[in-house]
């Protein structure tokens, strides 16, 4: 099997949260010794600090960009570290969307009538689509054990404003 393409950008916006870091955006560069994802789970375990700790969450959108070209655009839902029993890496949250898009994984809070019900809903391109980008685009990246990611102490991170006058971290 030939190697799967990489990552070459990820970018993060929180889209919801306390009025001061709503619309921040953290653009997360590949350093070629360093994992893109567990960069992005830094930032996201960061934002993660001043999240709801009652079980809610908040929004945060993203873009994976690769040396293809083709970017994978999503949301996730962060939750505060004390809010729930292990963080969920950005890597898992991509994966596990697409495997249960591509009928390779049932969850199993997920009943078997609900996921045949999903599918039913959901055209087989799609289908095939989710399973394609699986095999093709590299979504690694650790699964972290317990709960934290590595430490931040290794980055360095600069601070610009868009034009849209979004604060932007890059890494």
């Amino acid at each position: 099997m030939t190697d799967k393409i990489k990552p070459t950008e990820i970018t993060i916006e929180r889209a919801e949260g306390l009025v001061t870091e709503t619309g921040k955006v953290s653009i997360v560069a590949r350093w070629p010794e360093t994992d893109l994802f567990t960069l992005a789970d830094q930032v996201l375990y960061g934002m993660a600090q001043s999240a709801p700790k009652t079980g809610g969450y908040d929004k945060c959108d993203f873009i994976i960009e690769f040396a293809d070209g083709e970017t994978y655009e999503g949301r996730y839902d962060m939750q505060h570290p004390d809010a729930q029993d292990t963080f969920e890496s950005l890597s898992m949250h991509v994966r596990r969307h697409l495997s249960i898009a591509a009928g390779r994984y049932r969850p199993a809070d997920l009943s078997v009538e609900r996921y045949r019900a999903l599918h039913k809903h959901q055209d087989e391109e799609h289908t095939r689509g989710c399973g394609e980008w699986l095999d093709k685009y590299e979504l690694g990246g650790p699964v972290l054990e317990g709960g934290v990611p590595p430490a931040l102490d290794k980055l360095t991170t600069r601070t610009v404003t868009t034009p849209a006058m979004r604060t932007v971290t890059t890494l």
